[in-house]
């Protein structure tokens, strides 16, 4: 939900990580990751329905306390996990990961909850969180994987989300039209497409 903003400065370099229980013993940033995706899901719908600054909530910070821990055993593969994005330091992004969702087809797997700080958009910090999710959704044995999100025609972020998603990262729309419609009506949006897209793994190589 956070695509990348142009930007022609050259930023720090970024490490990726996946969230361990460490993390989950760290209460400022597992409330600094919640307030991170809940403003990015925030900034989505802002412009398109009444919304009070803050109360769009995707996750809790129980909720990413629970993402962390269930790294616990990393031997296990956990299914479901968040990539965390740090910039000296600071933790500027993350993204999760799944193995084989129940939605997705055999061998397809889902990253979702992207979310870039405001100031490092624009920076790699995206691509960078992306990169380390497909990674781990490959080593887990997948060859597809699925994401969705919310599109409103004539929306500017909803637009810069497209570009990014389905030109710059060659995802495409794996569902009619008319279930996209609807499927936006259903969640409370009439206006609102909810395009279910996927890409084949393998073919994306930097």
């Amino acid at each position: 939900m956070a695509p990348p903003a142009p930007s022609t400065s050259v930023a720090p370099p970024v490490t990726v990580v996946i969230g361990s229980s460490a993390h989950a013993d760290d209460s400022e940033l597992v409330e600094e990751v919640a307030r991170l995706i809940n403003a990015a899901y925030h900034n989505s719908v802002k412009d398109l329905q009444t919304l009070p600054e803050g109360k769009h909530v995707r996750i809790t910070a129980l909720e990413v306390c629970s993402r962390f821990q269930a790294s616990r055993e990393m031997r296990n593969r956990p299914n479901r996990v968040l990539h965390l994005a740090f910039r000296q330091g600071k933790v500027v992004g993350c993204c999760s990961s799944t193995l084989q969702p129940p939605w997705t087809q055999a061998k397809c797997g889902h990253w979702g909850l992207l979310a870039v700080a405001t100031a490092a958009q624009g920076t790699g910090v995206a691509s960078e969180l992306v990169r380390a999710a497909e990674q781990s959704l490959q080593q887990g044995g997948c060859t597809h994987v699925q994401i969705e999100y919310e599109y409103n025609s004539g929306h500017a972020y909803s637009q810069r989300l497209m570009d990014w998603y389905e030109v710059k990262l060659g995802f495409r729309s794996n569902s009619p039209w008319l279930v996209n419609r609807l499927i936006g009506l259903v969640i409370g949006r009439g206006g609102s497409e909810f395009r279910r897209c996927q890409r084949d793994l393998v073919q994306r190589q930097s």
